[in-house]
């Protein structure tokens, strides 16, 4: 683009000195467009794929060829199944942690530092029913509406479904409940033991999502079904993917979303 530039400031001083601007203007715009048309760009060269074909995958080091550049786009491997036997300190385990939790405590650190690397694994795979910040969501918002469930403050309201009542505030209550949901689903990610757990709940919320403020729209207690929804990815976050995605099927939170509820044997959905 170097040379492009140095056009341009051409262009601009031929604009003061030229006595058919118009003409002038054109033919050097038009020089800057065809250079720009016809110069390639290094990086787009390295990393495009040049056909769409299967990629291609080495156990050895690529080699450019003789004018620099690769033909193909090939991914080195340089690590196999093979159990991890390299080193096991301070950077290894906050490189371990941060990827299979959120954020790095010095506690954590020296924990997983006074194991070995394969029961270090073992405790980030082993984890109980959730207990910080409490173990289940909880009623925090008395003080702006009642529960006609009758849960008080600092109560469990994830077992109590709220009545399909005219007038009243439940629809209300249902929102502050999907809010308490979220909030109480970052508390865990913060304030949960060392466990892959929460990361795992999360990689499977974003790969097969439900829309809570959709399911707002189209039933009363979202937010006990959405908290069903994330305790079921929560169980089974490790299980087996095959069982998972046939409880996901017939979760309520999923079937709302799809609109599966309409589907039937003479009309399915």
């Amino acid at each position: 683009m170097g040379d492009i530039k140095l056009q341009r400031k051409d262009f601009l001083k031929s604009l003061i000195g030229a006595k058919n601007k118009t003409d002038n203007a054109t033919n050097i715009n038009n020089e800057i467009v065809e250079k720009e048309q016809n110069q390639n760009d290094p990086l787009f060269d390295k990393y495009a794929r040049k056909e769409l074909n299967a990629r291609h995958h080495s156990n050895q080091m690529a080699l450019p060829d003789m004018n620099g550049s690769f033909g193909a786009r090939i991914g080195n491997v340089t690590s196999g199944l093979t159990q991890y036997a390299g080193a096991w300190t301070i950077s290894e385990v906050s490189h371990l942690l941060k990827r299979t939790s959120f954020g790095i405590k010095k506690g954590d650190v020296d924990g997983l530092l006074s194991l070995n690397v394969s029961s270090a694994v073992n405790s980030l795979l082993s984890f109980s029913n959730p207990v910080l910040p409490t173990p289940t969501p909880i009623n925090w918002y008395q003080n702006a509406v009642t529960d006609s469930t009758g849960v008080t403050l600092g109560g469990n309201w994830t077992n109590k479904s709220l009545p399909y009542l005219p007038n009243n505030n439940d629809s209300l209550v249902d929102y502050y409940r999907c809010l308490g949901l979220q909030y109480w689903n970052w508390g865990l990610c913060l304030n949960d033991n060392t466990s892959i757990r929460e990361k795992m709940t999360l990689f499977w919320y974003h790969f097969i999502p439900i829309d809570h403020e959709v399911l707002r729209n189209l039933v009363l207690n979202t937010g006990t079904i959405s908290n069903d929804y994330m305790q079921l990815l929560r169980t089974n976050c490790l299980g087996n993917f095959k069982l998972l995605i046939k409880a996901i099927t017939k979760s309520p939170a999923m079937l709302f979303y799809l609109s599966g509820q309409y589907s039937t044997a003479a009309a399915p959905n």
